[in-house]
């Protein structure tokens, strides 16, 4: 599934359409008309779209999603946004933008055959929760999030509960200045062989004694 811009606000996507995939979320900003060429299904997805809130909640039937030409400079909330694809192999979130992103709670949850999700170009700063943000990607083997962001604040509830099949992370400039206790962020992790925190920052942390617990 291939998602990019065109400009101007769409309709309402066609009964058909949505119920045979089963989408939410996308109400009165995509295109009726879509191509499709044998699995591959390219939705014109139109511009001024803020809430990515449940965009592929429980939509089983993608393997592969490709956001990588859709602009999301001024997307809010990835809330749900993929939970429940228990299909879903391939994720492509090269160029989204979370500049604005306040809350991510939920967003891969479920994704339980994906392997390596990056996210290197995430930004979290202004993202104040992350619970369940990867429960149960029980075959997630690489994460790639360096430049995660936990202040004081911002609640992070069983965010890798069930990923107990990552075995690499990179969490190059894990940012925990305001986070004094950072309880059993890393705990789940079993079979954890490669951790990267070259650049980790946590001035006002007074207690690690959990965090990998």
């Amino acid at each position: 599934l291939t998602l990019i811009n065109t400009g101007e606000r769409g309709k309402i996507i066609s009964d058909s359409f949505k119920n045979n995939f089963h989408f939410r979320g996308i109400d009165g900003y995509i295109s009726e008309s879509f191509t499709s060429s044998g699995q591959t299904i390219t939705l014109e997805l139109k511009n001024n779209f803020e809430c990515c809130k449940e965009l592929f909640y429980n939509v089983k039937i993608i393997k592969e999603i490709d956001m990588n030409s859709f602009t999301t400079n001024s997307i809010t909330s990835t809330y749900y946004m993929f939970d429940g694809c228990s299909n879903l192999q391939v994720v492509n979130l090269t160029n989204f933008n979370t500049s604005l992103t306040t809350n991510m709670q939920h967003m891969f949850c479920g994704c339980s055959v994906l392997q390596v999700v990056d996210l290197t170009n995430f930004n979290t700063s202004l993202t104040t929760n992350m619970n369940y943000m990867f429960h149960w990607c029980s075959n997630l083997n690489i994460l790639y999030f360096p430049n995660l962001k936990i202040s004081s604040g911002t609640q992070i509830n069983i965010i890798f509960e069930g990923c107990y099949n990552i075995k690499r992370l990179d969490f190059s400039n894990l940012d925990l200045t305001y986070t004094i206790n950072p309880i059993k962020i890393f705990s789940p992790f079993k079979k954890l062989e490669y951790l990267i925190l070259k650049n980790l920052k946590a001035f006002s942390t007074s207690d690690f004694s959990f965090m990998f617990k």
